[in-house]
């Protein structure tokens, strides 16, 4: 049993309103640039101000919730462009992964992106059966959430079904659907 992924998904289901899931993206937002920020500032000190409207995919709002449970990650690391008055902030791939293999192995990760974008999401030489259901997974969910949901509101459901799903399998993101009618 993976505790740690479990704790990453259920804080994860915690915080889900504050975010704004958006496929193509780990982590974008800004932190409002005040005395003592620096690029050494670890982004748990300003979770509050980042989490806000932070646009996130699946394993962006994993990293957030890494940063809340376990912090040593530095708004340095995540900083793309700061200014006088903002830090703009966005995790990458590299970063993203760097952090998040501390938790779920390399594979998962792929699995728990490709479910979120609805394609798989590795190297060429990579791709298995395994990222073809992850990203079917995500894709179903999205096509049979209410269509009256805004796009937002619909990532937001694919999101918990990913975090659900990790709990339900101890940790491990398990890409298969559930019977019609089951509750995720």
């Amino acid at each position: 049993m993976n505790e740690k992924a479990i704790a990453i998904a259920k804080d994860v289901l915690a915080h889900l309103g504050m975010l704004k899931p958006q496929q193509g993206t780990f982590l974008s937002g800004t932190v409002t640039q005040r005395p003592g920020l620096t690029g050494d500032t670890q982004l748990q000190e300003l979770l509050d101000e980042v989490q806000e409207g932070c646009r996130v995919c699946a394993l962006g709002a994993c990293l957030l919730s890494y940063v809340r449970l376990h912090d040593h990650v530095t708004l340095g690391e995540t900083a793309s462009n700061w200014g006088p008055h903002f830090w703009a902030f966005g995790a990458g791939r590299r970063v993203v992964f760097s952090h998040l293999t501390n938790i779920f192995d390399r594979l998962q990760l792929q699995l728990i992106e490709s479910a979120f974008e609805e394609v798989p999401m590795c190297d060429s030489t990579e791709k298995s059966q395994a990222h073809y259901d992850a990203a079917h997974f995500g894709a179903v969910l999205s096509q049979t959430t209410d269509p009256g949901l805004s796009l937002e509101e619909r990532r937001a459901k694919v999101l918990a079904a990913i975090m659900n799903n990790i709990i339900a399998n101890d940790g491990h993101f398990v890409p298969k659907l559930q019977p019609e009618g089951a509750q995720a």
